[in-house]
């Protein structure tokens, strides 16, 4: 399934709480939805097009969720991190939210560029140089600085990572397999990676009592704290 969003149009003047925009979801190149927020806090409103038949949003959803990585926890550190904190699988309104950012930080990148020599360093932090993107102004950086990438001029690999870099967007796929090497994956990881594996042509016979372990403790982590919460509540 090919999610794009076009159209967008976003109202920085009006955003508070939230962003507020306008801007149309495209499923497998066909216009699927509106979708817009006022900026006020609330959730998005999402709305099909007139004269779409696609999938809905609850079908895109479910297809994110075994898609697409989730967010990670908020509490990076599993010993602070409270039972609800089990992250985010992804969804419509979240994909929606990190395009936006993608997308702002597209258009922020070729305006420096326009200017500016842009390089990325070892330390997954962009810099950028005040001289006009020459040749030789490029040359000259490339050789004094050899542990930056120059962006001006390189591939779209090397462009999609500064995007990333400057909408403060992580790779989520490899934050899920980073706390899976720590041995902290959380339960909405745990979900993600279930369902990769459940349609792998090879499935792993170890991994999914693993997972299903995972999730079946957060979920009982879960069922602890609402209970405890809700008997305190009627003291």
């Amino acid at each position: 399934m090919k999610i794009e969003l076009k159209n967008l149009k976003i109202a920085n003047h009006l955003s508070e709480e939230t962003t507020a925009y306008s801007a149309t979801i495209y499923v497998d190149g066909k216009a699927a939805f509106h979708t817009s927020n006022e900026g006020r806090g609330g959730c998005d409103r999402i709305h099909r097009v007139s004269g779409s038949d696609g999938p809905t949003v609850a079908e895109i959803n479910s297809w994110l969720a075994d898609n697409v990585a989730p967010s990670g926890p908020f509490q990076a550190d599993p010993a602070q991190r409270q039972p609800w904190d089990t992250g985010s699988l992804c969804d419509l309104e979240l994909l929606v939210s990190r395009m936006m950012a993608l997308d702002e930080a597209g258009k922020a990148l070729k305006r420096l560029l326009r200017k500016h020599v842009v390089t990325l360093g070892s330390d997954d932090k962009a810099y950028q140089y005040k001289a006009e993107p020459t040749d030789a102004a490029i040359a000259t950086i490339r050789n004094g600085k050899p542990d930056e990438t120059v962006v001006n001029g390189a591939d779209d690999s090397i462009r999609d990572r500064a995007i990333r870099i400057l909408a403060q967007e992580p790779d989520y796929t490899e934050e899920v397999y980073a706390r899976q090497r720590r041995g902290d994956l959380t339960k909405a990881d745990a979900q993600w990676l279930l369902a990769q594996d459940r349609r792998a042509s090879r499935p792993c016979p170890d991994l999914q009592p693993h997972l299903e372990g995972i999730i079946a403790a957060a979920d009982v982590r879960l069922a602890e704290y609402r209970h405890t919460r809700d008997t305190a509540a009627q003291r």
